[in-house]
């Protein structure tokens, strides 16, 4: 969602927006409300399956523990690099005003 601006603007259509829009035909507030609510139900899935966990025993519980953590602290990472890096902040998604898609010149050697 953060780098939809960056990347419409550069001609790429690898997005989770742009498949929405193409798939379920919607407009760009359309499918960012619909990958926002798909975010909240994952991240809901999630939190709810850490009270599911079984117990292996303290040795495997802890190492359990520490990966789901560091899987659990991940997307936060990934959302605060694409509003605190350079790269990304200058192409911070405004929904009403995107960034015209550039022309790229593909030269090879």
């Amino acid at each position: 969602m953060a780098s939809y601006n960056k990347e419409q603007a550069a001609g790429d259509e690898h997005n989770l927006i742009a498949v929405v829009m193409l798939e379920l035909g919607l407009d760009i507030s359309g499918a960012m409300a619909w990958a926002a609510r798909y975010h909240a139900d994952v991240q809901k899935k999630f939190i709810d399956g850490l009270a599911k966990v079984p117990s292996w025993g303290p040795s495997t519980d802890v190492l359990v523990k520490k990966r789901l953590d560091d899987l659990s602290i991940w997307p936060r990472g990934n959302h605060c690099w694409s509003y605190e890096t350079p790269r990304s902040r200058e192409f911070s998604i405004v929904v009403n005003h995107c960034l015209p898609q550039l022309k790229l010149q593909i030269l090879w050697h």
